[in-house]
This record gives structure tokens, C-alpha cells and sequence, in this order.
């Protein structure tokens, strides 16, 4: 069980990587929902995370590893590619409604 250090450390990870969806989705010209994690009920011990991200029109769910989270972890640049990735589908799905 994560002590309430680990859980506070963990929900600045997802408040983090939430401000950089949507600060990159508004700079995309989309109007982001605030993005859900694992389903609204997201475990700091989970080693893979789901976030939805998500027009009024369209929602892509994108599988986040645990490790891609810190900012100075390898794998963040890997996050912030995936998430550039969905806004850029956002964008193409919004152009064909």
C-alpha cells in the first residue's frame, strides 16, 4: 500500500502530465475535457495507466507506462510524442465532421 507520500508524489505526476495535454491541445486549437485517468480511479501502483483524451466530438484512450510520467525520466519524451500523436488525430477527426 503507497504511503500518502507516494500518493501525493504520484498525483502531481498526473497533474503534471494533464497540464501538458491540455497546454498542447489548446495550442492545437482543440477544446480538451480534462483528461480522465484509468477510468476515474487511477493507483499509483499500476505499472501502465490509460488516459482519455477527449473532444466533445471524439475521445482517444492512450496507454501510459508509469515510467514515462516523471520529467526526468527516459521515457517522458516517449510521452509527450504519444500524447502529440492523439492531439494531431484530435485535430484530423475534427476536420472531417
Amino acid at each position: 500500500m503507497p504511503t500518502r507520500h507516494e500518493i501525493a508524489e504520484f498525483q502531481v505526476l498526473l497533474d503534471s502530465a494533464s497540464h501538458y495535454i491540455v497546454a498542447h491541445g489548446t495550442g492545437a486549437g482543440l477544446e480538451l475535457l480534462p483528461p480522465v485517468w484509468d477510468g476515474g480511479a487511477p493507483r499509483a501502483s499500476d505499472p501502465v495507466h490509460h488516459v482519455r483524451i477527449a473532444t466533445h466530438d471524439a475521445a482517444i484512450d492512450l496507454e501510459v507506462p508509469h515510467d514515462w510520467l516523471p520529467l526526468d525520466a527516459e521515457g517522458h519524451n516517449r510521452f509527450r510524442t504519444e500524447v502529440e500523436l492523439v492531439l494531431a488525430e484530435l485535430r484530423a477527426r475534427r476536420r472531417t465532421h
